[in-house]
């Protein structure tokens, strides 16, 4: 159907009449956005795989949503249906970025806020990306619903109510997302994000070694966590991390996922008034809320946030040693 050119424009992903330097999750967002808003058939294709089959009255579709302290919904699909139920379905679009850690959480987080809002009855979560990453990344399988990049071309491939140019378009640009997730494509470096994570280093090297990270090299934009590298957690069941976009710092681990309120109760002695026991994903953290901070923004303005919450790491740390687990 289509092939990859060599020439001395070889960074630049080719196919006919198309050529690109990357594909971005950005650019199938807003494909998918598009087609969602506009294309009743490919709605309707799109929400019979994710198990939604009866018919629906309306839709909007919204790109980018957030919610304080859960994050992003790269996408948020409503469809009101004939008994005045509106029902929410929440994408998460891959193409070979790692996920955040607790990502697919926050997802149920959200819907689960929209639910008790009354913005939506019922909710989904559903995670896009190439077949290759939904095989390989355990946390694709905490999404409700997966629909492969392949799947997709099929729905595009599957219209009746759209032109073959538009058509090979979009198939022809999902396809380059693939291969380009096949072939590791590597994270645009910010710099701005990097001086920051280089001007976090040093602080902490400074003043809190006791800490230890890795020194950062080259850091994309959404780079957001910070992990410690402590000697006495290394091998051992916990990881600290410092969560600085969402203004938490954590000390994760497995041992309290059973009973999060039995937990705290076993471990009231030894937590101070601003930890409190958490479910992180698969694990559970004994976290402390720390200052937001934002990694576009100058490190020098922040740095009063970056002590606090380092301090607050070596509280955790010191409480490690002490923490009853099952």
């Amino acid at each position: 159907m289509f092939a990859f050119y060599e020439s001395e424009y070889s960074h630049i992903l080719m196919l006919p009449d198309l050529k690109i330097e990357a594909v971005s999750e950005r650019d199938i967002d807003l494909l998918i956005l598009e087609e969602l808003t506009v294309s009743q058939e490919f709605a309707q294709f799109f929400l019979n795989d994710v198990g939604v089959e009866n018919e629906f009255k309306s839709r909007e579709v919204y790109h980018s949503v957030t919610e304080s302290d859960l994050g992003e919904s790269d996408l948020v699909l409503l469809c009101n249906n004939s008994d005045g139920q509106r029902n929410a379905i929440l994408i998460e679009n891959k193409i070979d970025a790692d996920a955040q850690p607790e990502q697919a959480d926050r997802y149920k987080k959200r819907g689960e806020l929209g639910r008790s809002k009354g913005d939506w009855s019922t909710f989904i979560t559903c995670i896009i990306a190439p077949q290759k990453y939904l095989n390989s990344k355990g946390d694709a399988d905490l999404y409700d619903f997966q629909i492969s990049y392949e799947k997709l071309i099929d729905i595009f491939e599957c219209l009746n109510g759209i032109d073959e140019q538009r058509k090979n378009y979009r198939k022809n640009l999902l396809q380059l997302a693939i291969e380009q997730q096949r072939r590791g494509y590597a994270a645009k470096i910010d710099e701005v994000v990097t001086e920051f994570w280089q001007s976090y280093y040093k602080l902490l090297s400074d003043y809190f070694d006791i800490l230890k990270m890795d020194a950062p090299k080259n850091k994309p934009k959404k780079a957001g966590f910070i992990h410690f590298k402590p000697d006495s957690l290394i091998g051992g069941n916990f990881k600290l991390m410092h969560k600085f976009p969402f203004g938490r710092v954590d000390l994760q681990t497995s041992w309290l996922k059973e009973d999060i309120e039995e937990c705290k109760k076993r471990n009231v002695d030894i937590l101070d008034k601003d930890m409190n026991i958490i479910k992180t994903g698969k694990s559970c953290s004994v976290s402390i809320s720390v200052p937001l901070m934002d990694a576009q923004k100058p490190f020098l303005d922040q740095q009063e946030s970056a002590r606090l919450a380092m301090q607050s790491a070596v509280r955790l740390l010191e409480i490690s040693k002490s923490i009853v687990g099952k």
